[in-house]
């Protein structure tokens, strides 16, 4: 059937205008239209059935089976398919709204997909919101979640983006999660001061690793409290936490809750510091130039726990030894312990300042010691022993100095193992001034020796103190002997008692009495007397042996005049 139009308004071409099916091709209408159905041509997306005036390519187009297209320039815009899904720059919507193609297609290089204007002319009114909706079997609606731009500033030129979820049943959403203008994210806080802020009664971060079963590691704070929860579940035996700076391990903490610092491997102990250099420790007090003496510089305690409390039991403390000044900062080192009985520490030994180390006191008795033992009361003994000496090895105290221009000198009291005897030895070794060796010993008579040798220690080799050296080969002998009788005579045998002594009686000479007759039987000790003045003589001493020569020859001169004499009667008595 053709219908036309007459120009004067009559319909040919018909019989009846009731409900009638008007197929039209290629018609364009000005002004208004009024019709109960319409059917055109499919057209495309390049040239759409409903279109415009000089604008041909712009409009409506069948898009296929219950689906419809809306085209610009020619290409499709959007098209809503049978299943009602929209797409928005893509011909094939896989959501109920999608929109562009991804990294094809007409929208490719459109950065800007979807705009949502608003004003606000105060902080915190909301600009946009784009919300989802959810129903309930009651049926009931409810914001599910949102996301929002909210202004953070009343010139509008700060914005802060928020998310809200619902957190309870069948309500509204509410603040999750914020986005603010520095680029801060707040999580439980509508303020973030920081670039991740949590707030909660508990805040958590958890990681999960989804390759290794899902081992879990979390952060969490409560009440001023920070806890790092690795592996929470105990999957691994061997899980640890460990810090790396510069792309290199640096601390560690193992399984078992031991710290180790500069090393992936535990080598004992519960605190571990290995370093190529050394290991430091440091311990330092700072108080700006206050430092006065006795105050505690740093200091290593140690507690015990039996009965459920815990006690300190040992110290050890450096502290000032006296104030401290940018110049002089001098310090001891104090050692404490707890006694059988008690349950508080006692100081029991002191390096001091000095490097002299005292032990049982916190004071030097002696300047010019630098090893000190004090008991308030009761025994002191030292102890030194070696469990088994071989042959050839000492177990001594020493003593040791040198002068500036000498050699140096030893003095050392100990116990010797000679391959000569079955027992170790106790002996005593004096340097001489000339640096010859002097070793003394008692012999199994009792006998006190000396020698110059260790291979006679503990034998009846060297020679028994009391004694003097005779061999010629020691001697440059004169050929006179100048003392004799004359000498004898004028010496002067004393009964004296020691004035500190007044009650023992003793026999001897007097030293200034002797020495001008036989100096060589008087020594200086050089030893001052109590009160000693400038000029006065130091204490004498004599060398009772030195006199036995001297009687010796007396005796022999005696026994020559005895003899003289006896020739003399004989010859008397023969005439």
């Amino acid at each position: 059937m053709t219908l036309r139009l007459g120009g004067d308004g009559a319909i040919t071409g018909c019989t009846s205008l009731e409900n009638p099916d008007l197929t039209v091709s290629g018609l364009t209408i000005s002004g208004s239209f009024d019709a109960e159905k319409v059917l055109v041509s499919s057209g495309t997306a390049a040239a759409p059935s409903y279109t415009f005036s000089g604008d041909t390519d712009n409009g409506l187009y069948y898009a296929g089976t219950n689906s419809i297209g809306l085209s610009t320039a020619g290409t499709n815009a959007i098209l809503i398919d049978s299943s009602g899904r929209v797409g928005v720059g893509t011909s094939s919507p896989g959501q109920l709204i999608q929109i562009g193609e991804g990294d094809t297609g007409v929208n490719a290089n459109v950065h800007t997909i979807a705009r949502i204007e608003g004003r606000a002319v105060a902080a915190g009114q909301q600009v946009g919101t784009l919300e989802f909706n959810q129903i309930t079997n009651a049926p009931a609606e409810f914001v599910g979640a949102s996301i929002g731009i909210e202004s953070s500033a009343a010139t509008r030129s700060e914005s802060e983006l928020v998310f809200k979820v619902s957190q309870a049943s069948n309500t509204n959403a509410t603040e999750a999660m914020r986005l603010d203008s520095s680029g801060r994210v707040g999580i439980g806080t509508t303020s973030p001061a920081e670039p991740l802020h949590i707030a909660n009664t508990v805040p958590v971060i958890r990681f999960e690793d989804t390759n290794n079963s899902n081992a879990l590691l979390d952060i969490s704070g409560s009440a001023g409290d920070c806890r790092i929860d690795i592996d929470p579940t105990g999957l691994f035996a061997s899980s640890r936490f460990s810090i790396d700076i510069d792309g290199s391990e640096r601390l560690r903490i193992d399984s078992s809750g031991r710290l180790l610092v500069g090393t992936t491997s535990s080598i004992g102990g519960e605190i571990q510091c290995i370093n190529g250099s050394g290991a430091q420790l440091s311990l330092a007090r700072n108080d700006s130039g206050s430092t006065v003496s006795g105050n505690s510089i740093g200091q290593i305690r140690f507690y015990g726990n039996h009965g459920g409390t815990y006690s300190d039991i040992g110290r050890l403390i450096c502290s000032a030894a006296a104030n401290h000044s940018s110049t002089s900062k001098p310090t001891d080192l104090r050692f404490y312990t707890t006694s059988s009985g008690t349950t508080s520490t006692t100081e029991r030994m002191r390096l001091d300042s000095s490097g002299r180390l005292l032990v049982g006191t916190s004071s030097s008795r002696d300047t010019r010691a630098y090893i000190q033992s004090y008991r308030v009361s009761g025994e002191n003994h030292h102890w030194i022993e070696s469990e088994d000496l071989a042959n050839g090895e000492y177990c001594i105290y020493r003593a040791r100095a040198n002068n500036s221009g000498g050699g140096s000198r030893s003095a050392y009291l100990g116990v010797y193992k000679n391959v000569s005897t079955t027992n170790t030895v106790p002996f005593i070794f004096l340097d001489a001034e000339d640096g010859d060796n002097n070793y003394y010993w008692v012999d199994n008579v009792r006998n006190f020796r000396t020698s110059s040798s260790t291979s006679n220690l503990g034998t009846t080799g060297g020679t028994v103190v009391g004694t003097q050296t005779s061999d010629r080969r020691l001697k440059n002998i004169k050929d006179t002997f100048s003392y004799g009788l004359a000498e004898v005579l004028q010496l002067n045998p004393r009964e004296y008692a020691l004035i500190k002594q007044p009650d023992t009686n003793k026999l001897g000479f007097v030293a200034q009495e002797v020495e001008s007759i036989i100096p060589e039987a008087v020594f200086d000790t050089l030893e001052e007397f109590d009160g000693h003045q400038e000029g006065d003589r130091t204490r004498l001493g004599m060398e009772y042996v030195q006199l036995i020569p001297v009687l010796v020859n007396a005796i022999k001169e005696l026994s020559a005049e005895v003899n003289t004499l006896k020739t003399k009667v004989a010859t008397l008595e023969a005439s």
